[in-house]
């Protein structure tokens, strides 16, 4: 036998046979399985492609719902397609969605593997994603545990909080609503999740919802050519030249960057001990992040951040088109809402006041019917065995998604679909929870119009960019609509007189602003304090007849909290001074009642500065002077989160603008004087000097309440010594 040589090797017209003869051979069973495939089953409305490629061809790459919209008008309830092999059975009415995977959901469940968005982008940990397996029911296990003990009401006093942020943004930033869009429903999920809130500048939310808004670009069928022809990931020597590799490592190194900063600034804050009681630190205290690997765990708690951050940052976005496009329905829901709250907008409305408010209920609902915003053609769902509907056999492995677009924009779902009409869900359970949530006060204190020439194009999800919004919108302050909460209304009978600030905001349009910093930073403020200094602000003084109230206080005085609350009350008094002193005395005085009783706390500072600076006693040459009624600085910051400094406020309070850089100590003389009364009935007179000159009679009765507070307190400390 000889061997092989280069004499014995085969010609290329015989290689080449050999090669054909293979591919005939693949060809041939392709087409026998197919035939065998269709002789079992039948699927509903198979669009026509092309072998091999199916329907990959056809699918464009911008605005791809577009286009299964277009086959959804020409197919009907359910059509399928074919990408790479694998069939995408589509569902385009509310009747087959209800009746596959609502009440199917137990083999209609899991979830496909995309390729790009899961595997890539991913690394197989994005809950939102996962197959059945253990990992996800470990994850589902340690969620429904820590979500069950702390779901009551969690997310209520965040978006009462946020929505007040929202209308202060407005104010402040119109040009620039929509990244109000996103520091509201940022600072309500990451209070939640992290504990922590986030500003409208806030590096990390603007990377979470860069990159969340690059991640579901991939959950739309066939968006990267390795999801058409998965094969492609498996090839070890071909890894090297796949682009969409690079991009997808990208993409995961920087989200996975994302979720770890947020962790690693929550794990120092509770090493501090600063941090606020949340999701996750209910998950740390439990131990659960043993059960998982870093990334698990990383992913796990990004899930959780992603799920209502750009979501209700989209429908809010979407609001405001709507808003400007279809304004009739801003009438009737204001209208509404002053039947409800008050004609002139008498007070802000609150969660209590939506059984009332059937149309504004209704525009939430409809504000995520009207344009679909993150997944236009829905998550899509794997089929776990062969299954029969109407006549169709449907095969295992099949991927079932919700034309979700193709559904809010159906002639045959809703009546002029095109338009935002809130009244289409009245006759309906309104009280059926909906997706996102629209903060109250966005709808009723501001003019939402469009800017003249500039297209607001609906047929594109709102989108995130470093250079502004996907469409161009003017909010305008409404002057008469900017109203009082009812908790100002009640605080005592002495302070009924400052209802006439509603005149006055309504003769004068520039004190709108004014007001609504106040409203803000006295529910800041509030968030801060603790119950006995809150209850007095309220009027009911019972709380500081005793000594423990005076204790709690006390032990307050040097925590963060009570510097965040300080912090506030000097805020107070710099948006006192965003109002000229003219015919303003009743606002002055209450918002110096507000603040006075934050201010005492610095008399605990003055005995105890050890507590404040977090060390040592300083001498006062040494200490960094914090000006709490000046700008928000890097020392103010600092001084909040670790006390480093000592308060200081403007010698002139009541003064005009806010570069008043001569300061006094809060209650300079506190430590060294003997007579606490003497010390009381001194800065009740200071306080009363601010405002002299502006004396109707009106703010007597509330300096009189300052000063039953001052003297309770002065009682508290005499009971100390």
């Amino acid at each position: 036998m000889r061997l092989l040589s280069p004499k014995t090797i085969l010609p290329s017209q015989a290689v080449g046979t050999f090669v054909f003869i293979l591919l005939l051979a693949w060809l041939v069973r392709k087409f026998v399985k197919v035939i065998q495939f269709k002789k079992r089953y039948r699927l509903p409305n198979p669009v026509p492609g092309l072998p091999l490629l199916g329907n990959a061809h056809q699918i464009p790459r911008d605005l791809p719902y577009l286009f299964f919209q277009d086959l959804a008008k020409k197919y009907g309830e359910m059509f399928t397609i074919n990408i790479g092999g694998t069939n995408w059975l589509f569902l385009n009415s509310t009747r087959t969605v209800n009746e596959l995977l609502d009440k199917r959901a137990a083999i209609y469940s899991s979830r496909m593997n995309l390729p790009m968005a899961y595997d890539l982008v991913s690394r197989g940990k994005r809950t939102l994603l996962m197959p059945y397996g253990d990992l996800w029911r470990r994850e589902r296990k340690v969620m429904h545990q820590i979500l069950n003990a702390t779901q009551r009401n969690i997310f209520e006093p965040f978006q009462d909080l946020e929505s007040k942020a929202l209308l202060l943004n407005y104010l402040e930033r119109p040009d620039e609503w929509w990244k109000s869009h996103g520091a509201f429903s940022g600072s309500v999920i990451m209070s939640v999740v992290f504990g922590r809130r986030a500003g409208v500048d806030d590096a990390n939310l603007s990377d979470s919802l860069a990159v969340s808004e690059e991640f579901v670009e991939y959950l739309m069928p066939g968006r990267a050519i390795v999801d058409h022809f998965p094969f492609l990931a498996d090839i070890p020597w071909f890894k090297s030249l796949q682009p969409w590799q690079w991009y997808g490592d990208d993409l995961y190194k920087r989200t996975r960057g994302v979720y770890k900063r947020e962790l690693d600034q929550l794990r120092e804050r509770r090493a501090q001990g600063k941090q606020r009681d949340c999701f996750m630190t209910e998950f740390l205290e439990k131990q659960h992040d043993s059960d998982f690997t870093e990334d698990e765990f990383l992913f796990m708690a990004g899930a959780l951040m992603e799920a209502g951050t750009d979501t209700t940052r989209a429908s809010l976005d979407q609001c405001v088109a709507a808003a400007a496009l279809w304004p009739d329905w801003i009438e009737r829901a204001r209208e509404q809402l002053d039947e409800v709250c008050g004609a002139n907008a008498e007070r802000l409305p609150t969660a209590q006041d939506m059984p009332n408010l059937p149309i504004v209920k209704g525009a939430v609902k409809e504000s995520v019917r009207w344009k679909p915003t993150i997944a236009e053609t829905g998550i899509p769902h794997a089929l776990m065995r062969d299954d029969e509907f109407e006549g169709y056999k449907i095969p295992a492995g099949t991927i079932v998604t919700y034309n979700q677009w193709a559904i809010a924009n159906s002639t045959d779902e809703y009546e002029q679909p095109e338009r935002f009409w809130p009244e289409r869900f009245i006759n309906e359970d309104l009280d059926k929870p909906a997706k996102g949530h629209l903060g109250f006060g966005a709808v009723y204190c501001f003019d939402v119009l469009p800017v003249p020439g500039a297209k607001i194009d609906t047929s594109q999800s709102p989108k995130v960019t470093k250079y502004g919004p996907s469409f161009q919108v003017k909010i305008k302050v409404r002057n008469w609509a900017l109203g009082i909460p009812d908790t100002w209304e009640i605080t005592t009978a002495d302070l009924r007189t400052f209802n006439d600030v509603r005149y006055i905001l309504k003769s004068e349009p520039d004190a709108s602003h004014a007001l609504a910093s106040f409203y803000f930073e006295y529910s800041e403020f509030c968030a801060s304090a603790p119950m006995p200094m809150v209850d007095a602000l309220l009027g009911n003084e019972s709380y500081w007849s005793s000594r423990e109230a005076f204790e709690q206080l006390r032990s307050w005085a040097g925590t963060q909290q009570a510097r965040r609350a300080t912090w506030h009350s000097g805020q107070i008094f710099r948006a006192v001074r965003l109002l000229s002193p003219k015919d303003r005395a009743d606002f002055h005085g209450f918002a110096c009642y507000q603040a006075m009783l934050s201010l005492w706390v610095y008399s605990l500072y003055q005995t105890c500065p050890a507590s404040m600076t977090g060390g040592e006693a300083q001498s006062a040459e040494d200490e960094l002077r914090i000006q709490i009624d000046g700008e928000e600085t890097i020392k103010s910051q600092r001084w909040i989160s670790y006390g480093n400094g000592k308060p200081c406020i403007s010698r002139s309070v009541g003064s005009i603008g806010n570069d008043c850089r001569s300061t006094n100590d809060i209650f300079a003389g506190m430590k060294s004087s003997d007579g606490e009364e003497e010390l009381l009935v001194s800065a009740l007179e200071r306080v009363r000097s601010l405002f002299a000159s502006e004396v109707t009679g009106r703010q007597f009765p509330i300096l009189k309440h300052i000063c039953r507070i001052l003297q309770a307190l002065g009682a508290f400390k005499r009971d100390q010594k």
